[in-house]
C-alpha cells in the first residue's frame, strides 16, 4: 500500500507507517473477535457498550489511516494520470469506515432491534474481513 521511498514514509516520529498499519490490523482483529462474540449470543448491556467503543475507535482510526493513504498516494504519484483510481479507492474505503464509526458511535447511539444489530454486526465483520485480507497482505 505504501512505498518506503514516499515523502511521507514516517507517519509518527516513533512509529513507521508499516508499524502503524500493523497496529491497525491488530485492532481490527480485536474488533472482529468482539463482533463474533456479539453475533454468537446474548450478552449484558456492558458488553455491547464496550463493543460500541472499541468498534467506533477502530473504525475512526481506519478512516483516518485510509484518508492518509489516499493523500500519500496522491503526493507520491501526482504527475501520473492513472493515480485517480487508487486515490478514489482509498477515499471510498475511508468513507465506509467513517460510516461504521458513525453507526457504532457510543456518544449518540442508534437503537435498533436485536435482529437488525445482528445483521449490522455481520456486515461490519464482513467488511473488516474483506479489507483485512486484501489490504494487509505481505508482499
Amino acid at each position: 500500500m505504501f512505498s518506503a521511498e514516499s515523502p511521507t514514509a514516517n507517519v509518527l516520529p516513533f512509529m513507521s507507517e508499516k508499524q502503524l498499519f500493523r497496529a491497525l490490523y491488530i485492532a481490527w482483529l480485536i474488533a472482529a473477535g468482539m463482533l463474533v462474540v456479539a453475533i454468537a449470543g446474548i450478552h449484558p448491556y456492558a458488553f455491547y457498550a464496550q463493543l460500541r467503543w472499541i468498534c467506533c475507535i477502530v473504525f475512526i482510526h481506519s478512516a483516518f489511516a485510509f484518508t492518509y493513504s489516499a493523500v500519500d498516494v496522491y503526493q507520491s504519484c501526482r504527475k501520473d494520470p492513472g493515480v485517480a483510481a487508487p486515490v478514489a479507492f482509498h477515499l471510498v474505503i475511508a468513507v465506509v469506515f467513517a460510516a461504521g464509526a458513525l453507526l457504532f458511535n457510543p456518544i449518540i447511539p442508534f437503537h435498533f432491534r436485536r435482529e437488525t444489530w445482528l445483521l449490522l454486526d455481520k456486515i461490519s465483520l464482513g467488511v473488516r474481513q474483506f479489507f483485512g485480507s486484501h489490504m494487509f497482505v505481505e508482499t
